[in-house]
């Protein structure tokens, strides 16, 4: 059954109903969907979503994209606060005398504005929910404004579904995150298969290998690479002789480097 943001949608358009087999909206509709699932309070929102995603649709240019996991990565690690540096963002400081902390947070969003002007969209790799992301991205946002910087508006966050935060996500417009998107847990989603087909339905990814997967677990990082994704594995140790253990910022001065 149509949304009251389709309908709205369709009547701007000039369109009627479902979109025919064979038309450029019928190729995104079912993915779509994830964009007016449940949404009643915000169709302006959801409306203006529809619209850039058909605008997409014309473009025939392959989208590059830079998606990041939360824990381990953007997360960051714990140190001593003395072994902080100026280009460090402070996440969470500790009364113990440490802190939880981006290393390199300073030249990573430096970096990652750059590829954003070369036309790289970014995104989000977790499977946390919605209250766990959000907090996290509020962290980088503030490290960012202390240091005088911009955190990258988020094209997709993917959004493992959790009823106590199924409100916040319907009533609460994020201009940093341009489209949050449910998934339910799945024991049988391995290597986070379940939130790259949202990325891949969502941001139109025809070209696996110009998109980058930022993660640190080894199974979610070698399923992605079977996928054909160019990949980052943000640890210090690879099981895998074809993936080779990397840090935040030296991927994204090697991909700064090739575009």
């Amino acid at each position: 059954m149509e949304t009251n943001t389709f309908k709205k949608f369709c009547k701007i358009h000039s369109l009627k109903g479902n979109p025919k087999d064979g038309s450029k909206l019928s190729r995104r509709y079912d993915n779509l969907k994830y964009l007016i699932k449940d949404d009643k309070s915000n169709d302006k929102i959801g409306i203006l979503n529809l619209t850039s995603e058909i605008q997409r649709m014309e473009d025939d240019t392959p989208v590059k994209i830079l998606a990041f996991d939360h824990g381990g990565v953007l997360e960051g690690q714990m140190i001593a606060n003395e072994l902080i540096t100026p280009n460090d963002f402070v996440l969470t400081e500790f009364d113990w005398g440490c802190s939880l902390i981006l290393k390199d947070g300073v030249q990573i969003t430096k970096c990652l504005n750059l590829l954003v002007k070369r036309e790289y969209l970014i995104a989000y790799h977790s499977a946390n929910v919605f209250d766990d992301q959000m907090a996290l991205h509020t962290k980088l946002i503030k490290a960012c404004n202390e240091k005088g910087l911009t955190w990258p508006v988020i094209s997709c966050m993917p959004v493992l579904t959790n009823t106590s935060s199924k409100s916040n996500i319907l009533n609460q417009n994020h201009e940093s995150i341009k489209q949050v998107v449910y998934f339910d847990d799945n024991e049988s989603d391995k290597g986070k298969s379940r939130i790259r087909n949202i990325l891949e339905n969502i941001l139109t990814i025809k070209d696996k290998s110009k998109c980058v997967i930022f993660d640190d677990g080894m199974s979610n990082i070698e399923a992605a690479y079977h996928e054909g994704y160019d990949v980052a594995l943000c640890a210090t140790e690879s099981t895998n002789p074809n993936i080779k253990p990397t840090t935040i910022l030296e991927k994204l001065e090697e991909i700064s480097k090739r575009t």
